[in-house]
């Protein structure tokens, strides 16, 4: 079974707001299965947004996800890795930048 990457974008940030497609594509061609895990950050405190990664979380075999995020969604992804629900087997905390195309 492939592993899959829960992806979590920055701070009030969607899919479109920063070139996260060239990121996951880029996981998905060293065979990797990738889900961006969209947010709503307005109106919304940390413990609904830990709520949506930890509801996406569940449906997947936690040996086998990575949660990953760019730069305050990496702190969500940290902070879910650390909640005992979470039980990962690896967390990866990155950052975009364009020197990755």
């Amino acid at each position: 079974m492939n592993k899959t990457i829960l992806f979590v974008p920055g701070f009030q940030e969607g899919r479109a707001d920063r070139d996260y497609d060239t990121l996951m594509n880029r996981w998905r061609a060293m065979g990797y299965a990738v889900e961006f895990v969209p947010i709503q950050w307005h109106r919304t405190m940390q413990k609904q947004w830990l709520q949506t990664l930890h509801e996406r979380y569940r449906q997947h075999d936690p040996a086998e996800t990575i949660l990953a995020g760019f730069s305050f969604g990496a702190c969500i992804a940290f902070l879910a890795a650390c909640e005992p629900v979470a039980l990962l087997a690896v967390t990866i905390i990155c950052r975009v930048c364009a020197v990755l195309v």
